[in-house]
């Protein structure tokens, strides 16, 4: 409809839309808005669309009522008789038009008000009833006020709506004129009548409405009425008057027309805000305050729908996992048998046999049995197919309730079958345990022989039963047909042990009392027994008319005797032994077995019972074929034993001329015998050639499934992706497929068992007829998830083509038929990718938005419209472009749109027009608007000057002066950062920072870790180095700096690897052409090794980076090490912001961008993926609300460790909202899907691509029906024989008779048939006519016999079956259902089992026509067992989770195939599941109702369960992993606490002693302001003992709680020894600083402090800075980049004291570093090795002094005293000194004036430079390092040689060179970990060295809580080894072990650690009952929600619904195929070659 007005109506969709809400809830509109804006324009329009009456009134000041409603008028007619009789009015339509309506007087305007109310008129004493539907449609211009006559409020309240018809936009306006100055007129088309319409109306009728809505609802209607108690008080001082009950009305209905246009079956919020003002605004009146402040009732009501707080809904939670087998004995047989049927009856087995019949010899029931349909009506009915009418068909078969739903005619028919009753005897007495080197004990080898011929019979549909013996018959399986019989046989059979002694004659006697019916008994026993009690049973068994097979297995030792030597033989039953000589008796052994075999075979053959003899060594399957083959052979024998019984005694008669015949006797004679044997062995193979042709034989290929009698297993594969929605010739590509496989179903056998696959994920079930295939095809749909058919074919259960290939060469036998449904020449347009250009603006930003046009197909034509709308509103169209396609080309598209408010807002682009496909048309996308980020700059003075170029790179002055820059930028400069509030910005960017003060750096750390984004851009500030080196600097650099490189030559430029990274993504597009080189960096710092988690993002051309990332926290830190400096007069560090350099603007406002987080959230997806959004905020949410583009809102619940939502659930093309929390404290965000391009593709695939997937292996194509016949006619599974044999048959017993008669045979072969005909001619022996008549017909009912089997008659006859139905019920098991708030303080599951056991027999009366499955389900579902007696349900639920969804799934395909009356779900309707269990149950209730299987519920509970009423649940504990011992721990927790407002809640802090106890430390008291308040708890511990501990937050339970599993929260910290302490004071932020670090704590004996001290910034120095240089606190001291000046003299002082009593010193080079930085004036410059110059000055704002530092670029090489120092040596002496000359070069280096005395040169430069020099002073060891830049060796390879030449440098330094042993490992990412997560666990081992030992071997073990130990695999991973543990899923402590072994098997130590699997009660956590959920889903899926009082009045209706359970059957009989047949024919020739025997006529 929508599609069909905008032809006509340009803009105006809100109106659109409302009118169409009120056309399908039987409403009225009032169209208010000035002239010209299409008012009528619309109506009339809308008429025209519709296949309805429309009339229109124009009304005017004199128009009076009864124009309007009509009058009588006075007529007299052909007898002059006057009557009256009523005209009717124009009122008398559908659809009217008041036009003007406020032009006529009040008189005229209320004749409408009894036909807009009541729809009728009543004229003088009658009432006329108007047409249904009848709506009217009534406009008014709203500023003419002369001649007008406003309406009564009555009228007003007979309107639904009043519409405001607002202008169009100025696009919009465009088009408007475009249109309408052109001489077209567009033609609309009908595309609704007026029956469609009542339809759609009670359709809107039934969506459901929750009572929160009602409730909703109620409150906005009341608080408009001033005198209400609820009215707001600003309602109060504006409202003269509210409105009445008929608004609440009209809002629920409009709400759910809202719902059901767009597609939702449920009313939501947002529906009825969003038709609330045109309901309500002509319903309340403004009093004179109002008009005098100019309010409005718009006004009035936007304001009212803020104030009325939405209903608050109960949520929900997942649950834990459960084991799904746990006490449930159907699934463990299930299980069992699974396992067995892989053991007894392999795949092998079933191709062999599976062609076989299983056949009764013996006549039983008067008729045959077997594969044979019955002759006797209603023996059994099976459905046989289900298609469209055709002419001839039987009218009886139409169904006419298909008829009566779809107007058109199906066939639905069902055909009788008989059955083969089969009985599996085994024996189970203990012989049948004996093997003797067999893998097969004669048991087993039984249990192969019955698993096979109960597979053989359950194929052939017959029933088959299962007994077992001993003494007595142990068990017995009732005969069953289903395809579950054969899993439980074999599950009894594989817990069945042969143990017991034999009797088998006397089981055989109970076994005939047992039979009633006949069957056929098959016996497998050893037979170890009497033969004749046996034998006498058996024939007791067989007199009784039962076919039995007797199979008498051995083993293959009983057999062949293979023993040898002395042996003590003994008896397994009767334990008897014998003691012989087995050489001497094997003879006589075998002797006695074949006469005992013998015996059996004779007296079998006499009882005509079947003797198959058999050993273990036999191949059972070979075997087993060999015997049903020639069981149907036997009769072949009948010719011989005529021949035999039949010879003819000679006649003695006188005959003188006997001389004649003695001279040829001899000759004769032989002659005479070839030719008897001859006609014999003729005889026999006629005999053979019918038996064999009946056994229907065929010549084996592959391919083909239909045309053939043989069952078949074919699989249909069916692409449902998006691209089959393609409509050609006005059907979808799928519906063409669905045709031709319907097409192709009734060819298939009727016992062939079919599976239907989508190509969407997942399983598919092979359907148990073909029928129940056809239903499946015809349920078939489009899944937007749905891939090609080529790649799911590759991907589909096996993983890659390879392995598909492989696959396909094992079954050659398997036919592969491609049905191409594809266009040759597809006409398409589609919509390519969207590109904006940026997915975050800034206010009034301009947003751009750029696609493409493709076009398959000609060229044309097409408009290209943009809808945007704020999150949650309805998109409005902001432009429309026109967009000319060439032939199969493409033409951009592009919008710009700007004026954007604050906040999300959603939109797409579409395409105008219709093609074949649709889906593509569209295009959505997501954007979000917010407030430009406030970004504070420092900078130096003047800082506006000197950060010119980076503010005008992210807010250039033209775009602040008109509001569209993304970013407000405030410079302040470095003295007033450090009061700056930077929790008001969104970044801080500190543009060539100085040394800053160590506070300054914590608050930056703190705003990083907080969630704030920095940038650190350094540049000629930067010094002294060692300032940026310090703790507090390193805590938010990458790294150290080491030094500045320069290139000025400009050769240097950046040069990124790769572009991934998100401050990249913009110029990734354009990768390969992005000029870096013109953009040159002259100089640039160098930084050391990286923080952990710092990585490199930018680099340069010539190595090292230019631009470094570092997580902190929540936050980042982005550092560029090159100066964005604006100086006039001097040199720039680069060009980066020159003039034109484009990239790198780009690059700094996506940087930006990047630390505001704008880039976290990513907006647009595929079809697919997984979104994951930023939840943002302080606090983490735990659940959120979904809501897709259906409309449906799913509760889903998420980590609450996490800051981020994952979504996995993108399974629907279009807008996504996500709700948490409140409107003001919790998120609403959005998201947007697409459909990935190459969905689309209608191109067709390549053969050659085709061969890939397939290999070697054939396939054919096939286009249509007709095609798909031929083809698969060629590749059949195999050519039949039949005709060929019986005419090879006929040709037999046409040589048989020539040879016979010597009669001339004439062969006449019919072409069609190939039937035989054969004339005889007269024999040569004198016989009487008689008898050559009997003769030649005895021979042409042969011929006629055969003929008419190969004509194939069959008898068709129909009758009528009663089909059963199943109603399934659920119970929900889970832990939430022990909640006791149900009725009577019941625990819900005592509510549910008690209603269940009242309408127990109700369920018992139904069970009489409906079969009733009941399961439980947590997780899973299990069988309930029930009967008449006692329904078996567990006594308390203990299910971990709650999968609604999940669980009917899984109950749909246990019932697959049958047909079921409805679900039935008893639950709370809180879904609690874990991943992939958490299927949305709502989903699921959309398939039902697609399938036609209502789903009712009851729901049990309160919406807040007793568990909510008072909790304390902590939700997080944030703990450091390590700590050294007496250092404080902190210890961070949320809590959550409900029902304790205002009272003390204690937690207490407890830490784990030596010996395993917990012991409190520490303790703390919360008081929540208000219930549900969150709040935070901080306690610290100081460990005083080295180790691993267990920490524990724990809430002392409080009176009332029923939840405690979430009152304690553990975690486990490593506590380090204290090893050697390192102080590392560093005044400069460079890497060197960082890499040393990292160094020093890969060895764990090692504990490095940093600090970080600005010297020009005083507040930065650490307050207990001389507390850390008292003796005894630290081992070594390690000086940086800092200046003398950041030290007080006393400080100094302190350190040389404590120096002089043994610790370490060590001073590395820097700009402020030795006599650079003033130590020559210092207390430490007698302490130092070297001397300084006081001279040495470094002053900071002064250019670096060249004289005091080296020239060049030094290399460090021992010196001759150095070479063998502990500190130089890197490896052994001979490789030492070339692993130094192999270390890259420093960047530079201090210079040395000289050196103390004593002091010893370690190391020099190539100059002879000295770089090392070590020295003591009192029991101190010193050192002086001229470089700054080790972290070069890192950053070229060398990281072994730097971690050992610093290890061992503090070692020597802290007298520790001795130190050797080495050390074992092992890391945990985190120590809490939720059930089942993957733990990854790295282990590592290293030398005395403190280097990696990268050749040791590990043994990981982890202990479970329960003490089971698992092995983990290590694989290596760099340096280390790491496994991954997934087995964590039973809560509670885990153990990891660890023992390293060398290379050599040396022992290198061992390692522990702990984690811990958090056990959390998702079930009890959040018990609340979902009832709105339960209604939804039941109104969802067609179904009803009861209470538990109706659910027996609900069994009622379900009982006494019609459930049209008559069928009609088709019954077919095949005359050709049978016994009778077979024995007629034989039967003639037997008696044709008897009587001629008799007659002597041979």
């Amino acid at each position: 409809m929508q599609a069909e007005l905008q032809k006509v109506i340009i803009g105006q969709d809100e109106v659109i839309e409302q009118i169409f809400a009120a056309i399908f809830t039987r409403g009225h509109c009032l169209l208010v808005g000035v002239p010209g804006l299409a008012k009528t324009l619309i109506v009339s329009t809308l008429a025209k669309i519709l296949d309805v009456q429309f009339k229109r009134i124009q009304f005017t000041p004199d128009l009076m009522p009864s124009d309007i409603t009509g009058t009588n008028v006075l007529e007299e007619d052909e007898n002059r008789r006057r009557e009256f009789r009523f005209v009717e009015g124009p009122v008398f339509t559908n659809i009217l038009l008041a036009d003007e309506i406020n032009r006529t007087p009040p008189k005229t305007q209320a004749a409408l008000l009894q036909a807009m109310q009541e729809r009728q008129v009543s004229v003088g004493q009658n009432t006329y009833n108007l047409p249904d539907p009848f709506f009217t449609i009534a406009t008014q211009n709203p500023i003419e006020q002369e001649g007008t006559y406003p309406l009564p409020e009555a009228q007003l309240d007979r309107f639904m709506f009043n519409i405001k018809v607002e202008y169009p936009a100025r696009e919009e306006e465009e088009q408007i004129l475009a249109a309408t100055t052109r001489n077209e007129k567009p033609e609309v088309k009908k595309v609704l009548s007026a029956k469609a319409i009542l339809n759609l109306q009670k359709l809107v009728g039934s969506v459901a409405v929750s009572e929160y809505i009602i409730k909703y609802v109620t409150s906005i209607v009341r608080a408009t009425r001033p005198r209400d108690p609820s009215t707001p008080e600003f309602m109060r001082d504006l409202i003269e008057w509210g409105a009445g009950p008929r608004a609440g009305q009209y809002l629920i209905h409009g709400g759910k027309a809202i719902a059901a246009m767009d597609g939702r079956f449920s009313v939501a919020i947002e529906d009825v805000k969003k038709i609330a003002v045109p309901v309500l605004r002509h319903r309340i009146a403004t009093n004179f305050q109002a008009q005098a402040e100019g309010v409005t009732n718009e006004d009035v009501i936007e304001r009212l729908l803020k104030e009325i707080p939405e209903p608050e809904i109960p949520k929900f939670g997942y649950g834990d996992s459960r084991n799904a087998t746990e006490g449930v004995p159907c699934r463990e047989m299930a299980a069992v048998a699974m396992s067995t049927a892989e053991k007894y009856l392999k795949p092998e087995v079933i191709r062999q046999i599976g062609r076989l019949d299983l056949r009764a010899q013996f006549i039983a029931k008067g008729f045959m049995q077997g594969l044979h349909a019955s002759p006797f009506h209603g023996f059994s009915v099976e459905f046989s197919e289900h298609r469209k009418y055709t002419s001839g068909d039987d009218p009886h078969d139409i169904d006419w309730q298909v008829y009566a739903r779809t107007d058109k005619y199906y066939i639905k028919k069902f055909e009788a079958e008989t059955n083969i009753t089969g009985y599996l005897v085994m024996d189970l007495s203990r012989s049948m345990a004996y093997t003797y080197e067999q893998q097969l004990s004669k048991f087993d080898y039984g249990v192969c022989l019955a698993a096979a011929l109960c597979y053989l019979m359950i194929h052939q549909q017959d029933p088959v039963g299962l007994i077992t013996f001993d003494t007595k018959i142990r068990d017995c399986i009732p005969p069953r047909s289903r395809r579950s019989q054969l899993g439980s046989l074999l599950a009894l059979l594989a817990n069945l042990k042969p143990t017991g002694e034999t009797a088998i004659a006397h089981c055989m006697n109970q076994l005939a009392a047992m039979l009633h019916h006949r069957s056929l008994v098959m016996l497998f026993s050893d037979l170890l027994e009497e033969p004749d009690d046996v034998l006498k049973s058996l024939q007791q068994i067989r007199c009784a008319g039962h076919d039995v097979i007797l199979f008498h297995i051995l083993d293959a030792a009983e057999v062949h005797f293979p023993f040898s030597g002395m042996v003590e033989f003994e008896e397994p039953e009767s334990k008897e032994t014998l003691r012989i000589d087995a050489d001497s008796f094997k003879r006589d052994y075998l002797e006695e077995l074949l006469e005992f075999r013998e015996n059996y075979r004779k007296k079998c053959f006499q009882s005509r019972i079947d003797y198959v003899p058999l050993d273990t060594s036999m191949q059972f399957d070979k075997a087993l074929t060999e015997y049903l083959v020639n069981r149907g052979a036997v009769l072949a024998g009948v010719p011989i034993l005529l021949h035999l019984i039949m010879r003819q005694k000679p006649r003695h008669l006188e005959f003188p001329a006997l001389r004649f015949i003695r001279r040829r006797k001899e000759s004769n004679r032989r002659r005479m015998r070839l030719r008897h044997l001859l006609l014999l062995l003729l005889r026999v193979a006629a005999i053979c050639l019918v038996a064999l042709a009946f056994a229907r034989p065929s010549i084996k290929s592959s391919g083909g499934i239909a045309n053939q009698e043989m069952p078949v297993a074919a699989a249909m594969v069916f692409e449902t992706s998006p691209r089959m929605q393609y409509r050609h010739e006005n059907r979808t590509r799928l519906e063409q497929a669905q045709q031709i496989a319907e097409a192709l179903l009734p060819q298939l056998p009727a016992e062939s068992e079919v599976a239907v696959f989508e190509s969407t994920p997942g399983a598919a079930v092979f359907q148990v007829d073909i029928a129940a295939a056809k239903q499946r095809i015809d349920r078939l749909d489009i899944t937007w998830l749905g891939r090609p058919l080529e790649s799911a074919i590759v991907e589909w259960n096996v993983g890659n083509s390879e392995e598909l290939t492989r696959m396909l060469e094992r079954l050659s036998d398997v036919g592969i038929y491609l049905v191409d449904v594809s266009v040759e020449h597809p006409q398409n347009y589609a919509l390519g990718e969207l590109r904006l250009s940026s997915e975050t603006l800034s206010k009034r930003s301009t947003l751009r938005i750029e696609s493409r046009v493709d076009r398959q197909g000609d060229a044309g034509r097409r408009n290209v419209e943009l809808f945007i709308g704020r999150l949650g509103s309805e998109p409005t169209k902001r432009g429309q472009r026109e967009v000319e396609v060439p032939e199969d080309g493409s033409q951009p598209v592009g919008f710009q749109l700007g004026g954007l408010d604050e906040g999300t807002h959603q939109g797409f682009v579409r395409m105008v027009g219709q093609d074949g496909l649709a889906f593509d048309d569209v295009r959505y996308f997501t954007v979000d608007v917010r407030t430009p980020w406030r970004v504070l700059i420092a900078a130096k003075e003047p800082v506006k000057e000197s950060a010119l170029l980076l503010t005008q790179a992210l807010a250039p002055e033209g775009f602040q002066s008109i509001g569209q820059s993304r970013f407000v930028t405030d410079v302040v400069s470095w003295d007033a950062l450090a009061s700056a509030p930077l929790e008001n910005y969104a970044a801080v960017c500190l543009l060539d920072p100085p040394p800053l003060q160590n506070n300054v750096w914590a608050e930056l750390e703190a705003y990083a870790s907080g969630g704030g984004g920095v940038a650190v851009i350094l540049g000629a500030a930067a010094h002294p180095v060692d300032r940026f080196n310090s703790p507090a600097a390193l805590s938010i650099l990458p790294g150290p700096l080491l030094r500045q490189g320069r290139w000025p030559e400009g050769d240097l430029y950046l040069s990124p690897g790769s572009y991934q990274h998100p401050v990249l993504a913009k110029l990734r597009p354009m990768q390969d052409s992005v000029p870096w080189e013109a953009y040159p960096v002259y100089r640039t710092w160098q930084l050391g090794d990286l923080q952990e988690g710092a990585s490199e993002v930018i680099g340069f051309n010539k190595g090292g980076a230019a631009l470094f990332e570092r997580p902190i926290g929540r936050g980042r830190v982005m550092t560029l090490a090159t100066s964005l400096v604006y100086e006039p007069g001097t040199t720039n560090w680069n060009e980066l912001l020159g003039f034109e350099a484009w990239p790198f603007f780009v690059v700094t406002n996506e940087m930006m961008l990047y630390l505001v987080g704008s880039t976290d959230s990513q907006l647009n997806y595929l079809l697919g993926q997984t979104a994951s959004i930023r939840t943002g905020g302080d606090e983490p949410i735990s659940t959120f609300v979904l809501t897709n583009p259906e409309g449906e809102r799913f509760r889903r619940t998420t980590d609450t460790q996490s800051r981020t939502i994952g979504i996995t659930a993108t399974e629907w093309p279009g807008q996504y909202r996500i709700q948490s929390g409140g409107t003001r404290d919790g998120i609403d965000q959005g998201f947007s899907v697409n459909i990935p391009l190459e969905d689309s593709d209608l191109q067709r695939i390549d053969r050659e691509e085709l061969k890939t997937i397939f290999g070697d292996h054939e396939f054919l194509t096939a286009r249509n029906e007709q095609e798909l016949v031929r083809v698969q006619g060629q590749g059949r599974v195999g050519r039949e024989l039949f005709g060929l044999l019986m005419v090879l048959a006929a040709l037999v017993l046409g040589g048989e008779h020539f040879l016979a008669n010597r009669l001339l045979l004439v062969i006449v072969i019919a072409v069609a048939l190939t039937a035989v005909v054969i004339m005889l001619r007269p024999s040569l022996t004198s016989t009487t006519q008689f008898r050559r008549r009997v003769l030649f017909g005895l021979r042409m009912t042969a011929v006629a016999l055969v003929l008419l089997a190969m004509l194939r008659p069959t008898l068709v006859h129909t009758s009528t079956k009663k089909q059963s139905a199943t109603l399934v019920v659920l119970c929900d098991q889970s832990r939430s259902m022990s909640v006791s708030d149900a009725v009577n303080n019941q625990t819900r599951w005592e509510a549910l089992r008690e209603m269940l056991e009242q309408a127990k027999p109700t369920l018992d009366e139904m069970s009489e026509d409906l079969e009733i499955q009941i399961y439980t389900f947590d997780d899973a579902p299990y069988a309930v067992e029930w009967s008449a007696d006692a329904l078996e349900l567990p006594e308390s639920p203990e299910g971990k989770q709650t999968a609604i969804g999940s669980v009917v799934q899984d109950v749909l395909r246990l019932e697959e195939g049958k047909r079921l009356a409805g679900v039935i779900l008893l639950s709370d309707g809180a879904q609690r599941a874990y991943a992939p269990r958490d299927v949305p149950a709502q989903l699921v209730a959309r398939q039902l109702f697609d399938r036609g299987y209502p789903l009712h519920t009851v729901t049990f509970g309160q919406a807040r369960g007793l568990g909510q009423v008072r909790d304390v649940a902590l939700r997080e504990l944030l703990v450091n992993q390590t700590v050294f011992v007496k250092n404080q721990l902190a210890v961070v927790g949320n809590a959550t606490l409900e029902g304790f407002a205002e009272q003390e809640v204690p937690v207490e802090l407890l830490f784990e002693t030596g010996n395993g106890e917990m012991r409190q430390v520490g303790r703390t008291t919360l008081r929540p302001r208000e219930s549900g308040e969150q709040l935070r708890i901080e306690l610290t511990h100081e460990p005083q003992l080295p180790g691993e501990y267990k920490v524990t937050l724990r809430s002392v339970p409080q009176p009332g709680e029923l939840i405690v599993t979430n009152n304690e929260l553990s975690t486990f910290v490593t506590v380090l020894s204290g090893g050697l302490n390192v102080l590392y004071l560093e005044g400069a932020l460079r890497p060197e600083q960082k890499f040393i670090r990292q160094s020093l704590d890969a060895s764990p004996d090692i504990r490095v402090d940093y600090l970080r001290i600005d010297a020009e910034e005083p507040s930065s120095r650490p307050t207990d800075l001389a507390e850390r240089f008292t003796p005894g606190k630290y081992d070594v001291y390690l000086i940086g980049d800092l200046d003398a000046q950041a030290l007080t003299t006393e400080e100094l002082e302190q350190l040389r004291e404590t120096v002089g009593q043994g610790a370490g010193l060590m001073m590395l080079g820097g700009i402020h570093s030795f006599g650079a930085g003033q130590y020559a004036r210092t207390p430490l410059a007698d302490v130092l090795p070297i001397r300084m110059d006081p001279l040495e000055r470094q002053p900071f704002d002064e250019p670096i002094r060249a004289d005091l530092h080296l020239p060049t670029e030094p290399k460090v090489l021992p010196t001759t005293m150095g070479e063998r120092h502990f500190v130089m040596l890197l490896d052994t002496p001979s490789k030492n000194e070339s692993v130094w000359r192999a270390l890259p070069a420093l960047d530079g280096a201090n210079r040395f004036v000289a050196l103390q005395p004593r002091a010893l040169v370690l190391a020099e430069s190539e100059n002879g430079a000295p770089l090392l020099v070590a020295g003591d002073y009192g029991k101190g060891r010193t050192m002086a390092f001229a470089g700054d830049s080790t972290w070069q060796w890192r950053m070229h390879g060398f990281d072994a040689a730097h971690r050992r030449f610093w290890r061992q440098a503090i070692l020597w330094l802290a007298h520790q060179e001795d130190k050797q042993e080495g050390n074992v490992w092992v890391k945990l990412p985190r120590r809490r970990f939720a059930p089942g997560e993957r733990v990854e666990v790295t282990v590592g081992a290293q030398t005395s060295e403190g280097t990696p030992n990268t050749d040791a071997t590990f043994d990981v073990q982890i202990t479970a809580p329960d003490e089971e130990q698992f092995n983990l695999p290590v694989y290596a991973e760099n340096e280390a080894k790491q496994g991954s543990f997934a087995e964590g899923r039973a809560p509670g402590d885990y153990m990891v072990s660890v023992t390293a072994t060398s290379a050599a098997g040396e022992s290198l130590g061992e390692a522990q650690a702990r984690f811990l699997v958090w056990d959390k009660d998702l079930e009890l956590d959040n018990p609340a009952a979902d009832a709105g959920m339960m209604t939804n889903l039941a109104a969802t899926a067609g179904g009803e929600s009861v209470s538990l009082e109706e659910f027996t009045s609900l069994l009622e209706r379900i009982r006494n619904q019609p459930l049209n359970l008559d069928v009609e059957v088709l019954t077919k009989v095949d005359l050709w195929d049978g016994w009778p047949l077979f024995f007629l024919m034989t039967g003639c020739l037997m008696t044709e070659w008897y009587l001629r025997k008799r007659w002597g006529l041979v």
